[in-house]
């Protein structure tokens, strides 16, 4: 599921939500006015008691800056990486859309927009 909030012309929000039997997982890009990715924030939790998160952000020339750790599900304390975490590395992994018109359901956007 998908959300987005932003207007023609302004700073764009989008909230990637996924969800599956044994993990979900959450997106947030956020999107200049120029349509250049500014920041990226992403939570990866799992069935097994731990999550994962990161944060990313972008300068005005696209280089990047990242944090991340791995959380307790039960106090989201910070834990060292679990072993489990080599099991599920693709699942953990996040796309960076570095344009706004990288992401999918662009098309769609500009579609709805064009509309209103």
């Amino acid at each position: 599921m998908a959300y987005v909030w932003g207007t023609p012309n302004s700073p764009v929000v989008i909230d990637v939500e996924g969800v599956g039997q044994d993990f979900s997982d959450s997106a947030y890009y956020c999107f200049d006015a120029s349509g250049k990715l500014s920041r990226l924030e992403h939570e990866f939790r799992t069935a097994w008691d731990w999550g994962f998160t990161e944060e990313k952000q972008f300068d005005s020339n696209g280089r990047e800056t990242a944090k991340s750790n791995f959380f307790s599900m039960k106090d989201r304390k910070e834990i060292p990486r679990p072993q489990s975490a080599n099991d599920v590395r693709e699942a953990m992994a996040v796309k960076v859309y570095k344009r706004l018109s990288d992401v999918p359901l662009f098309s769609a956007l500009t579609n709805a927009a064009k509309n209103e």
